[in-house]
């Protein structure tokens, strides 16, 4: 007799790409149909040992640290002296005066991969009442993820944004 141990592996938070999708449907059909009728398949029993593999991966920003940047500010005073006496030759004036410099926080943000796996052994009946591979993970890493948070893997990507940097090229390309 054989023993069937099938593995469907998907990543669910980044979304399947379509191919991935028709591959997983077709592949649940299968053993869908192995389970209802093993010999349609080339078995003698139902297949016993199923495996569906639920990868949950995401990318985060965090705040590392705030930087900050001093702005500049802008004084305009106008000067107008006028006289009664139309002989005399008067001028308005405008001068830029100096003002202190504000300091705007800017927080610096990098990006971060957070990756977490779980394996979970179904039965041909769970199988056959599944509506599709992705949904029966996204229903279980609902819980999961949230009851196993210390057990996710977190990796920096290498992408870090600095809000500071960014407002400063948008005001250059203008």
């Amino acid at each position: 007799m054989k023993k069937l141990f099938l593995a469907l592996g998907l990543i669910a938070s980044l979304g399947v790409h379509a191919n991935g999708n028709q591959q997983q449907t077709t592949d649940l059909e299968k053993i869908k149909l192995g389970c209802k009728d093993p010999a349609a398949v080339g078995n003698q029993i139902k297949p016993s040992r199923i495996q569906i593999v639920c990868k949950d991966q995401r990318l985060v920003w965090e705040q590392t640290r705030s930087g900050y940047q001093m702005i500049d500010g802008r004084r305009l005073v106008s000067t107008n002296l006028r006289t009664n006496k139309t002989n005399l030759s008067v001028s308005p004036a405008s001068y830029e005066i100096p003002v202190a410099q504000t300091r705007m926080e800017c927080p610096i943000m990098r990006e971060i991969r957070q990756d977490i796996t779980f394996n979970y052994m179904v039965t041909c009946d769970e199988v056959l009442d599944m509506g599709s591979v992705i949904d029966f993970c996204l229903e279980k890493l609902a819980t999961d993820v949230e009851q196993n948070i210390e057990a996710m893997e977190t990796e920096a990507t290498g992408r870090v944004i600095t809000a500071c940097n960014e407002q400063r090229q948008s005001r250059r390309q203008k």
